[in-house]
């Protein structure tokens, strides 16, 4: 359970980063609304071991500028690392259809688990020092792109946190 005052808070930042962005009156204030499940009953062995995936309709509205300024940064350190970074089959298999001599090559297949919403404040960090090597990265972005991990998931009115979260002050 997260403190009572912890939603308010969190939207007061979102809204003072909206305004410094000149964006106020296009972004809406993030609605509480309640979580909920849906039954991943595609999955294998469904029957002996049931996987729910968790929605949350609550997700911070400056999601979409985070991503505005998270798309140039990666596409600045694969153009300079040389790594590689697949958003959908068709791409992999773009990748893939002109590899000569496809029998010399080794294939990985892995699967991410709870990838989305499972990034530490830590892991984050660590990952905008790191493309820091590539491209140089502003307190301003760096600001958003930390403040939209600041999610709630609400049920019945009450907001929640994921237990070992949040590392952030919103006392």
């Amino acid at each position: 359970l997260a403190p009572e005052n912890a939603p308010n808070e969190v939207t007061k930042e979102a809204r003072a980063i909206a305004t410094e962005l000149d964006i106020a009156e296009r972004v809406p204030v993030t609605v509480e609304r309640d979580a909920f499940g849906t039954l991943k009953d595609h999955k294998p062995n469904f029957e002996n071991n049931p996987k729910m995936r968790l929605i949350n309709p609550s997700k911070p509205e400056l999601g979409k500028v985070s991503k505005q300024l998270l798309d140039p940064i990666i596409a600045t350190v694969k153009e300079k690392s040389g790594l590689l970074q697949f958003k959908n089959t068709a791409s992999v298999l773009q990748w893939f259809q002109p590899i000569q001599n496809k029998n010399k090559y080794k294939w990985i297949i892995f699967d991410l688990v709870d990838y989305y919403p499972s990034i530490s404040e830590k892991l984050l960090t660590d990952a905008l020092n790191w493309a820091e090597n590539f491209t140089p990265i502003d307190q301003k972005t760096r600001n958003i792109i930390l403040h939209v991990r600041k999610t709630f998931l609400f049920y019945k009115g009450r907001p929640w946190v994921k237990r070992s979260e949040p590392e952030w002050d919103v006392t």
